[in-house]
């Protein structure tokens, strides 16, 4: 009777687990067009023959096992794919940055074209040798007058946009560092939940793939890396300092050149630069971050 009680034991463990990876899979099919979500696998483990005083339950001298059981449920991730593809993430979101704007520029110059500085200046150039060899010629004169006319607009007007260009870039600069700060808080939430929940033995994966994309879509703007204990507590760093250390996070700022304050500080870097440019900072500091990649580097080099 013991036998046959174990049995049915077995078998019942066995239809959980069963039902287990049917409920997984269903979830990685519900999932398939889930951005950033990982295929989640049942790990199993066979359970030991009960050994206890009159509890061994065996057949022609050989003790038979307690069936199957759920070990843990798994995500299929590789650390070192994720760490390979941040890096290409920030070199991919530096590079698209300053090819888009140096496309940008190549618009407002307009070269070569029967419009560009180059054709007007030639124009230019052109009436002042007509009139060399007629000085008296009033037509000449207002010839040479309009000619000079249209190159400083023309100048004035590639001028104009690329000022409004370097002014776009430096609101650029204070969206991502909005961003950057925004993620930052999105990952300290996660740490407690995820710790929490793991700490109790029950599985987090969920809210693992909700930050590794967040972590994912930080690298496109700044170089990140980050660390992992033994115990589960999670760190973020960029620029070679610490923006997220489980729960406790380190916020970045902007701070405008222009200010008294700031203006030795933080110098222009040229002086037609337009004016409240901005560095961008750590909170608690003020020291400037050392930003090695990522959009926020592009719009910063082509700012």
């Amino acid at each position: 009777m013991r036998s046959t009680f174990y049995g049915f034991e077995i078998a019942r463990k066995g239809l959980y687990v069963n039902q287990a990876n049917l409920e997984v899979t269903a979830h990685n099919i519900a999932n398939a067009n889930t951005k950033g979500y990982s295929r989640q696998q049942v790990i199993q483990k066979s359970i030991e023959p009960l050994t206890g005083w009159g509890l061994i339950t065996s057949y022609g001298g050989y003790a038979v096992g307690g069936g199957v059981d759920i070990q843990q449920v798994r995500q299929i991730r590789d650390a070192y794919l994720d760490m390979q593809y941040r890096k290409e993430s920030t070199a991919f979101g530096e590079w698209e940055v300053k090819r888009d704007m140096l496309a940008y520029i190549e618009t407002i110059f307009n070269e070569p074209s029967d419009s560009g500085i180059s054709t007007v200046l030639n124009e230019f150039f052109n009436s002042l040798q007509a009139l060399s060899l007629n000085p008296e010629d009033p037509t000449t004169r207002a010839a040479v007058q309009q000619k000079a006319l249209a190159l400083t607009e023309n100048i004035r007007n590639v001028y104009m946009k690329l000022e409004d260009l370097q002014r776009e870039a430096n609101q650029a600069i204070i969206a991502r560092v909005e961003e950057i700060n925004s993620y930052a808080r999105e990952i300290a939430a996660l740490n407690e939940q995820i710790f929490k929940f793991e700490n109790v033995g029950r599985p987090a994966n969920d809210l693992r793939d909700r930050r590794n994309l967040i972590v994912d879509n930080l690298s496109r703007i700044i170089k990140v890396s980050v660390h992992e204990d033994t115990s589960g507590r999670f760190r973020v760093d960029i620029a070679g300092q610490t923006l997220v250390n489980h729960t406790n996070l380190y916020e970045l700022d902007v701070i405008p050149r222009s200010g008294s304050v700031n203006a030795s500080r933080y110098p222009r870097n040229n002086h037609v630069d337009v004016d409240d440019l901005v560095e961008v900072v750590w909170k608690n500091t003020g020291e400037k971050v050392n930003i090695t990649g990522g959009t926020l580097k592009g719009f910063i080099d082509m700012r």
